[in-house]
C-alpha cells in the first residue's frame, strides 16, 4: 500500500463513527490534499534531462506519463520565501541524491522550489470550482 492510500484511509476512518479500530475522539479535517508535480513541469525536466543525457535513466521515461494533469490541480502555493531552506532539506537526505543537484537550468529548479501544487481530494471540487486555483489552503478557516 502507498503512503498516499494509507494516508487517504487514516484520513477517511477518522471522522466514520463505524469505524472501530481506535478508541480516540472521532474528529476529521475539514479538507484532505494530496501534493502533487504538474504534468508541464515534469515533462520539462525529464524533457531536458533527455536532451543533456540521452542514455541516462530519465531519458527512457515517457514525460506524458509523468506528474498529474495541470488541469487537475486544484491548489498552488508560492513558497519561494522558503527555497534556501527547502534545498538545504533536501540535501540532508542521505539515502538519494537531490534531483535538484542536477537540474539543467536554474529557471526549472525555480519551477519545481517555488512553487507547491496540490489536488483537493475532500472535499471534492465542486462544479463552481472547476478550474480555480486556490492559492491558501486555510481559507475559510477560523484560526
Amino acid at each position: 500500500m502507498h503512503a498516499s492510500e494509507a494516508t487517504r484511509l487514516a484520513y477517511f476512518a477518522a471522522g466514520d463513527p463505524s469505524y472501530k479500530g481506535s478508541s480516540l475522539v472521532l474528529w476529521k479535517a475539514s479538507k484532505f490534499y494530496f501534493q502533487a508535480f504538474p504534468r508541464s513541469t515534469m515533462s520539462a525536466w525529464l524533457t531536458a534531462e533527455a536532451e543533456r543525457d540521452p542514455l541516462s535513466s530519465f531519458a527512457k521515461l515517457d514525460p506524458e506519463q509523468m506528474g498529474v494533469p495541470d488541469e487537475d490541480m486544484t491548489a498552488s502555493l508560492d513558497v519561494s520565501m522558503h527555497v534556501d531552506t527547502r534545498k538545504k532539506a533536501v540535501k540532508e537526505h542521505r539515502a538519494q541524491y537531490s534531483p535538484f543537484d542536477r537540474m539543467p537550468t536554474p529557471e526549472l529548479a525555480a519551477r519545481f522550489m517555488s512553487t507547491d501544487y496540490f489536488i483537493r481530494i475532500d472535499p471534492p471540487i465542486t462544479e463552481s470550482e472547476a478550474g480555480i486555483l486556490e492559492h491558501d489552503l486555510f481559507e475559510g478557516f477560523d484560526i
